[in-house]
């Protein structure tokens, strides 16, 4: 496996193509989890990050999968991919990660998020939109801050 490899673990259809073809054209390898239960058979130093989906079709809540992404390293950039607006994300995540994550600091897809200090840390969530990767002019972007998050 690639050593590069980045969890999709709350896949949506979505992310299991618009994500996972940007991760490839980064030199990232997306590992869609079909359950959490996966994590315990996946070696942490392969792992570069992770894509929890905000989709309300999804079984587990958000803050289990990301409980769940900690057991391997909770220092693990993560992404939260969602089709709703960064604030309404940044809402309903912030007291869901605040017992996970202290201070956890949601940040957009926006060309300062490009030189942010916290970028690669557990503690800093890079909130992507659907139109952040299928909208030409913003997927560049998006490339950028991803590779920088998951360095």
């Amino acid at each position: 496996m690639s050593e590069h490899r980045i969890l999709l673990a709350r896949p949506h259809p979505f992310i299991a193509t618009s994500m996972k073809s940007l991760l490839g054209k980064l030199g990232y390898a997306a590992m869609p989890l079909a359950s959490l239960d996966e994590l315990d058979n996946i070696n942490a130093t392969e792992v570069r990050g992770a894509v929890i989906s905000t989709s309300i079709t999804a079984a587990e809540p958000e803050e289990n999968v990301l409980r769940a992404v900690h057991k391997l390293s909770r220092q693990l950039p993560v992404v939260i991919a969602t089709l709703l607006d960064f604030e309404l994300t940044r809402k309903k995540l912030e007291p869901a990660f605040s017992p996970l994550v202290p201070s956890p600091l949601f940040v957009p897809i926006a060309p300062d998020t490009r030189r942010h200090a916290d970028l690669g840390k557990g503690h800093l969530f890079v909130v992507v939109h659907k139109n952040d990767l299928e909208d030409p002019s913003r997927a560049h972007l998006t490339g950028e801050i991803l590779t920088a998050h998951f360095r």
